[in-house]
């Protein structure tokens, strides 16, 4: 009789259950780690665009001190976005419907507002006074800032 030598190639179903095993456990590894730079890169352009602002503000504060025709008036959180190149705010941001001066004594009470859309946050100031505007992402998970400039009254 003559025996036929065939050799078997291929895994085992050992070595495939093992490999199996080890994908599924970098895969619960990695997971939350991937989902959290997506927030934390969300949450640096939130910062970003609310320093933009204050920076604006700030701007538009010098350009007011030295020729009182030249900036804007910024007496509430949506004049803010006049400032900014285009003059609207950026795609995908919204303020919260509060904003105060410096001499509000409920400056940093305002947590039960955020979340509303208005961009009507009035507040009266006198010129050259802080103001707080929060701001805050569109789409879920929401996320909210709040940044700090300079208000300008009319002269």
């Amino acid at each position: 009789m003559k025996i036929l030598n065939k050799k078997q190639s291929g895994f085992t179903l050992v070595e495939l259950v093992v490999v199996v095993a080890v994908i599924g456990v970098l895969a619960v590894i990695a997971a939350p780690k991937i989902v959290g730079v997506a927030t934390d890169a969300r949450n640096a352009s939130l910062k970003a665009v609310a320093s933009s602002m204050s920076a604006a503000m700030a701007r538009n504060y010098a350009a007011r001190e030295a020729d009182s025709d030249d900036g804007n008036q910024v007496g509430k959180c949506g004049d803010v976005a006049s400032l900014m190149d285009g003059g609207v705010l950026p795609v995908g941001y919204q303020f919260a419907d509060y904003a105060t001066s410096s001499n509000d004594a409920s400056r940093d009470s305002g947590a039960s507002a955020m979340g509303t859309t208005s961009s009507d946050a009035a507040v009266t100031i006198t010129n050259a006074e802080q103001i707080s505007c929060y701001i805050s992402t569109t789409n879920n998970p929401m996320l909210s800032h709040v940044f700090y400039g300079i208000g300008t009254s009319p002269f």
